[in-house]
């Protein structure tokens, strides 16, 4: 990528490269390398071992001449890099789902496909599996971690919802998502919604004010109440809780907005 400034004078100031999601996420900053008047950024398209998907996104330059525009003293430009690659599976998807013995239970599978996906095959315990009824999800909003940051890219969900019938059903379901690249796999296991492996577990509520991009955590070993410090008052918060034990997580919850009261206590003297 190579980035031309046009003005006079034609004596250039450049930023970092910026890296960004398509949904304005900042991912990273990248050092410039200057090429007479103008700054290029090479992202090399194949290095041995390396996870692609990490790359693409939005780079920005920024550039000045040190005259003021009515947006400041630096413009931008902006280019997106869309690498081709086999599927991958964002962060956010759970390995470990829960469902209930003689109920239907959906098992969500979270992925990116560039070019798009045209196939996807389920196994149960190496089985190839077919007892179920799929609803796919495009364009979806998901969370994943790029770099170290958890960011927002847009993906497919694949939904499997599956009759329990029997205590066979709660098993591991590897699914193989394909390409014209190539083909990824991912395997989930489901259990009951009641079994906790015989370990103690613990309870994790998240939570973030309307409009924040992380959430903060406060954990409990009580099953039906928490204290949560540091609220602001008269605020919109978004909640939401799993619990954890020595085996792994469990779903999260769907997510509620409470507001604060609007009185803040103070100390006696």
């Amino acid at each position: 990528m190579k980035c031309i400034p046009s003005g006079v004078p034609d004596r250039y100031m450049f930023k970092d490269w910026e890296h960004t999601t398509e949904y304005n996420d900042h991912i990273r900053f990248l050092p410039i390398t200057k090429e007479g008047n103008n700054t290029i950024l090479t992202i090399p398209s194949y290095v041995s071992g390396k996870n692609h998907h990490l790359d693409r996104g939005i780079y920005i330059c920024r550039a000045s001449n040190n005259i003021s525009t009515t947006d400041g003293m630096f413009v931008m430009t902006k280019y997106n890099l869309d690498l081709n690659g086999a599927p991958y599976f964002v962060s956010s998807t759970e390995n470990t789902q829960y469902g209930v013995y003689l109920k239907t239970v959906r098992i969500k599978i979270k992925f990116v496909s560039v070019p798009e996906y045209y196939n996807y095959d389920v196994y149960k315990n190496g089985t190839k599996f077919a007892h179920y009824t799929p609803t796919v999800h495009r364009n979806m909003k998901l969370t994943d971690n790029i770099y170290g940051k958890n960011v927002s890219v847009k993906g497919t969900i694949i939904s499997l919802q599956i009759q329990i019938d029997t205590l066979d059903d709660f098993s591991s379901y590897e699914v193989v998502v394909k390409n014209a690249i190539g083909y990824s796999n991912h395997t989930i296991r489901l259990l009951s919604a009641r079994f906790d492996g015989g370990y103690l577990q613990w309870f994790i509520v998240e939570y973030k004010q309307i409009g924040d991009i992380y959430w903060k955590n406060q954990t409990t070993r009580s099953s039906n109440s928490i204290v949560i410090c540091g609220l602001q008052p008269a605020t919109l918060y978004f909640i939401r809780m799993f619990s954890r034990n020595l085996i792994d997580d469990s779903n999260r919850t769907g997510e509620i907005i409470i507001q604060t009261g609007n009185v803040v206590m103070q100390m006696m003297q």
